[in-house]
């Protein structure tokens, strides 16, 4: 792939040839940082704010009071978690040492990886990985399964379908409320908010917790 996923038409993201864990790809990092700084980009999902509660041992409201803020999705009106960066370089809170703490752990936000590379779910059953043209890193060979790490597990793969499901189901009914009244707008989306990102105990599956969570938000909004 030649041309940055960014600048590539929706006819063209359906063509790509995605990778598989146990593929090769031409990138090996040099791990210089340079892609967790400027960044206000990286936005938290369910399960990112999750496995970040469960690796710093605090609930999950904590990690989003400490390290995010949240705000509604300009389209979807969805309540969105953004990691909030340091104000030096805009850097993401989680670096260190111009290196990613959370890298070799079982934490890192999906999104978060990485800046040249992605996971894509083309629907249908097709999953897999991208790698988008830099001139970051070094000359050599990178295994995705060893650059993605968790990211590739089967819970992150089940965690995604689920949270995708998820927001298909809830964002018509926010929208709904957002065009009928403010305060009907705001009351569904702190209960949205609530059981999307907070209502989560570390020591239990967390696909379970999301699907009971969204049927309870569906059936409190009907």
């Amino acid at each position: 792939m030649n041309k940055s996923i960014y600048h590539m038409t929706p006819e063209e993201i359906e063509n790509i040839q995605l990778l598989d864990l146990d593929d090769v790809f031409p990138f090996v990092c040099k791990e210089c940082g340079s892609c967790c700084k400027n960044r206000e980009d990286i936005l938290l999902t369910s399960w990112d704010v999750f496995r970040l509660a469960r690796h710093f041992k605090i609930s999950t409201a904590e990690i989003i009071e400490k390290y995010c803020e949240v705000i509604s999705g300009s389209d979807s009106k969805l309540p969105v978690v953004r990691l909030i960066p340091k104000p030096y370089n805009k850097t993401c809170a989680f670096l260190k040492h111009s290196k990613c703490s959370l890298h070799f752990t079982d934490a890192k936000p999906v999104c978060g990886w990485c800046s040249t590379h992605g996971k894509m779910n083309k629907g249908g059953g097709e999953r897999g990985y991208y790698h988008n043209p830099t001139t970051c890193g070094m000359k050599g060979i990178s295994v995705v399964r060893d650059f993605v790490g968790d990211a590739g597990s089967d819970a992150s793969n089940e965690a995604s379908d689920i949270w995708t499901e998820a927001i298909f189901k809830i964002t018509p009914i926010l929208l709904k409320a957002y065009k009928k009244s403010q305060e009907s707008y705001q009351a569904l989306f702190q209960t949205a908010f609530f059981l999307l990102y907070c209502e989560f105990s570390a020591d239990k599956d967390f696909a379970a917790q999301l699907k009971r969570n969204v049927e309870i938000f569906i059936n409190h909004a009907g």
